[in-house]
């Protein structure tokens, strides 16, 4: 058969990148041709192309015929179909959160849908596609490129973290974590990209990471803590191993946080039995020749159905790929300004005014839960806020005013201190990081001259995060105070 694979990208070692690369090639292999397509080509297209497989970034210039369409993604489907729109589409859904994984119902001879696991497949069912029309297809990796080549260590030793999302937070408590018990900790992913990921992995005893990842490590009989930007799974045992699964190793199934603690107690579970146990299910059910093997057998279902359009009707189907393909350049060049500007207001979300007005929101929340939940009526107190942003306090002082409070502002931990020493406050709301003195130097010096009104003080911080902490702080001294 000739086969068009379609993907969003061909450039970096993402997951269906990867994906890509393992099935084209084992098609290849079982004797089909296969022409790869993605608007980006790079480092995957490379490696596609020095493999023999065809790669394009221009259908223009693919073959004028071709069996049935194998396709991943929203706009490279809808290239796809207008420059084959008589040929019989399969559509692989890989996920359930990027956008370009998002099934399209309409327009398209989509044949038949695909998901790498249960999870997948419910999100296409909710997205209004029948039950019927979904194979679950899991995802295969190369068992002779990914086998184990040395025995891991009866106690963890190396670890490494495999992956291209996770966050600078989660990396650091794993380095953290892992030096305090004597492991070293290697990385790859988008910082460090590597395309023989196998070698680093056999060098690996313990291998953080989810998806694709966790299974090409866990076929080189590595043992593997499920733990990225998703949250964690934990450790993948032979008894976990087909629920972990139905999520394809996402994270997804427990979302855990994990303290240091925890984390510990996650790796304390480590033994080498683990990954031994586990291997049979990946070579059964995880080889990529059996993959091949299921889409092939799809492709064959397909492909009968399928009449074929004359030499005219494909030449006007060319016209209008070209004519789509502009329009979509165009598209994704609006989403990806989108997405700077997005990346921009994440930005600005993290800059100290962005958390001084989440803190703003948080302060008021806790204001209001304390108010529900007070016997009788609410008790007004006369409130210094101490703040060196002014608009960030002009935020605060609102909040407090808008609950009946009476509040005055000063800018300077010090001018905070004169205040206080010519007049009486309830509660005193200062700014943790504030200068001349800092919030904890100020307390300090309130403690030393008026001791009672340090009890009476409240840190707010750009960086806090525990919405819950901060309304008992401002519960447990606002509940103090005379009615």
């Amino acid at each position: 058969m000739r086969i068009l694979v379609t993907n969003h990208a061909l450039d970096s070692y993402a997951g269906t990148e990867t994906f890509t690369y393992a099935l084209a090639t084992q098609l290849q292999r079982m004797g089909h041709e296969i022409i790869c397509f993605s608007p980006r080509l790079g480092a995957v297209a490379e490696r596609l192309a020095s493999a023999g497989v065809t790669v394009t970034d221009d259908l223009t210039t693919a073959p004028d015929d071709v069996d049935v369409v194998h396709a991943h993604h929203r706009y490279e489907s809808l290239l796809a179909f207008a420059r084959y729109p008589d040929r019989p589409m399969i559509f692989a859904c890989h996920g359930v959160l990027p956008w370009q994984e998002q099934p399209m119902r309409t327009g398209l001879n989509i044949t038949r849908y695909v998901a790498v696991s249960e999870e997948v497949r419910d999100h296409l069912v909710h997205h209004g596609v029948g039950r019927r029309e979904i194979e679950v297809v899991r995802n295969g990796v190369d068992l002779e490129r990914f086998r184990s080549r040395t025995l891991i260590a009866a106690r963890p030793r190396r670890a490494l973290v495999l992956s291209n999302y996770m966050p600078e937070a989660q990396r650091e408590k794993v380095r953290r974590v892992c030096h305090r018990l004597g492991i070293t900790v290697s990385e790859a992913g988008a910082t460090r990209a590597l395309w023989a990921i196998e070698d680093e992995i056999n060098r690996a005893d313990l291998v953080f990471g989810l998806g694709r990842s966790a299974i090409e490590a866990m076929a080189c009989q590595r043992v593997v803590v499920v733990y990225d930007y998703n949250g964690a799974d934990g450790l993948v045992t032979p008894d976990r191993f087909a629920l972990l699964r139905e999520r394809n190793f996402s994270g997804r199934t427990h979302r855990r946080q994990y303290t240091d603690a925890e984390l510990a107690g996650e790796i304390s579970a480590y033994d080498p039995a683990t990954a031994q146990g586990i291997y049979p299910m990946i070579e059964r059910e995880h080889d990529v020749r059996e993959m091949a093997r299921q889409y092939v057998a799809l492709y064959e279902d397909v492909r009968p159905h399928a009449p074929r359009q004359p030499g005219s009707a494909r030449s006007a189907a060319v016209r209008q790929y070209g004519a789509l393909a502009e329009l979509i350049e165009e598209v994704a060049t609006l989403r990806a300004k989108a997405e700077t500007a997005e990346r921009a207001l994440a930005e600005i979300r993290d800059s100290r005014s962005g958390r001084a007005l989440d803190v703003y929101r948080k302060l008021r929340a806790g204001l209001r839960l304390l108010h529900r939940r007070q016997a009788g009526p609410p008790a007004h107190a006369r409130i210094l806020v101490i703040d060196d942003d002014p608009l960030v306090g002009q935020w605060l002082v609102n909040a407090l005013v808008a609950e009946g409070h009476q509040v005055e502002m000063v800018e300077t931990g010090r001018s905070g201190l004169d205040r206080l020493s010519h007049g009486k406050f309830d509660l005193v709301v200062t700014d943790l990081q504030q200068p001349d003195p800092d919030g904890l130097s100020f307390y300090q010096q309130l403690e030393r001259t008026q001791p009672e009104m340090a009890q009476q003080v409240i840190f707010v911080t750009g960086s806090a995060k525990e919405p819950r902490r901060l309304a008992r702080l401002i519960r447990r001294r606002l509940g103090s105070l005379p009615r």
